[in-house]
């Protein structure tokens, strides 16, 4: 029994060694550098850039499981 066989995907998605197809990871990513993004020019923004900067990579984490 292979460990991503739980996983109800279309045969010929490609996945990698955790089960997660790599539709999931790119969006879990994209949200993630969005965060920082925002998290940045917040940051700058304040004069507070280290809270800013983690905040943004929680909540684009958050968002990227949400997706």
């Amino acid at each position: 029994m292979n460990s991503t066989d739980h996983c109800v995907v279309p045969a010929g998605t490609p996945r990698n060694l955790n089960g997660y197809t790599m539709k999931k990871e790119s969006k879990l990513i994209m949200a993630m550098a969005m965060g920082v993004a925002i998290g940045t020019a917040v940051g700058v923004g304040t004069d507070n850039l280290a809270v800013w900067i983690a905040v943004g990579i929680g909540v684009g984490t958050a968002i990227g499981f949400a997706l």
